[in-house]
């Protein structure tokens, strides 16, 4: 707000789960400027969506966003807004970051989590 955005930035506070994707669905695209991850679920959330991602250059989320984000260092407030700038100006990069999440999203689910998961309990009981 000291950058005199006032009238363009929505602070939500608390947002309903049901509220989110409705929500997550009309964004340009969605940034996830995490610097700490377990997994990156909300990324996955919203490629699921059909939004563009952006988020932190970290391992954790390298290896679940893989070609369908782009990045930048957390820790650097100037680069993350050069690729945000860039992103916001680049329908045919957003186009193809749907197209690439949409991909990858194909590679998680929670049916195979549970399969993956019930396999490994099998071979640790035997």
């Amino acid at each position: 707000l000291q950058h005199g955005l006032v009238d363009r930035v929505i602070q939500t506070g608390w947002i309903e789960d049901r509220k989110v994707s409705a929500l997550m669905q009309e964004a340009l695209f969605f940034v996830f400027p995490s610097l700490y991850e377990g997994f990156g679920i909300p990324v996955i959330e919203a490629m699921d969506l059909g939004v563009p991602v952006a988020c932190s250059n970290i391992p954790p989320l390298r290896e679940i966003a893989g070609d369908a984000a782009v990045y930048f260092p957390a820790d650097n407030a100037i680069q993350m807004a050069e690729v945000l700038f860039s992103l916001s100006q680049n329908k045919k990069m957003r186009d193809a970051l749907v197209r690439k999440g949409n991909s990858r999203v194909a590679l998680f689910s929670w049916n195979s989590t549970a399969q993956r998961t019930w396999e490994l309990l099998r071979t640790l009981s035997l």
